[in-house]
């Protein structure tokens, strides 16, 4: 099987994200590239024979098919292991029914007397036969019950192990979404304080050029400050020729009438 294509079955099967496909004690990558062909074949194989629902029982079952090596890498080998238990828990083998042992055991305890009548030298009163034929039919339904009792109690223990085992397996679905959510809030988390950082430094950079615009701004008022004075100045010592202007003209004038 290639790689693009044992991708896309646990994508389509389980789900997109790589870390759902991770059983426990599992060293490799987010990137499913870099991961061995060769398991990535045997999970879709588990995949497809788990099926969506039940993903992590399957990582069960590898944990399970690995044993004490659970917390090293796992082998293709692992996994084909854990298809194979798979496969086992969704097809049980039938039973074996004691309905056989049971007809021959009542036919021995009711055949028993007559042989015993017949071997015997002294034979039994058929009464007597009957009596216990009759008991040991008895005891073979009560033993019937008591089997019977016994299976019942033990498809009882059985489903509420299964229920057990869902619930199980609820409660880890809940704690891979709440890790997959913490993951998400974290990375989010880590955006949001890589942009704050880039904005402070943007609000440094920019008071850095209001307080350079202020000092040149502060350099400019300077400057116009000392314009306006010698604009001052001139102004004043233009009135002051106007008025020695003024001043030679009327003495011009009364010399010439003089």
């Amino acid at each position: 099987m290639a790689v693009e294509e044992a991708i896309a079955i646990l994508s389509k099967i389980w789900t997109p994200n790589v870390r759902m496909w991770k059983y426990r004690g599992c060293k490799l990558s987010d990137n499913p590239h870099k991961w061995e062909p060769r398991v990535l074949a045997a999970l879709a194989v588990l995949a497809q024979t788990a099926g969506p629902a039940q993903r992590i029982r399957a990582m069960q079952m590898i944990t399970i098919a690995m044993g004490p090596m659970a917390y090293t890498a796992s082998t293709p080998e692992h996994i084909a292991r854990a298809t194979e238990l798979m496969k086992a828990a969704q097809h049980p083998e039938p039973q074996p029914q004691d309905q056989q042992h049971q007809q021959h055991g009542t036919v021995n305890h009711s055949q028993q007397p007559v042989a015993n009548a017949v071997n015997s030298p002294v034979a039994a009163p058929p009464a007597a036969i009957k009596s216990e034929a009759a008991a040991t039919a008895a005891g073979d339904v009560e033993k019937d019950k008591q089997i019977e009792d016994l299976r019942l109690t033990m498809r009882q223990m059985e489903a509420r192990m299964t229920l057990s085992d869902l619930r199980r397996e609820e409660a880890e679905m809940k704690w891979f979404n709440m890790d997959a959510t913490f993951s998400v809030m974290t990375a989010d988390r880590d955006m949001a304080i890589m942009h704050f950082d880039v904005a402070e430094m943007h609000r440094k950079r920019l008071e850095k050029e209001k307080a350079m615009m202020t000092n040149a701004l502060s350099s400019k008022d300077r400057v116009i400050d000392v314009l306006t004075r010698q604009r001052n100045r001139a102004v004043a010592q233009a009135a002051d020729l106007e008025k020695q202007l003024a001043t030679l003209k009327r003495t011009t004038v009364l010399k010439k009438d003089i």
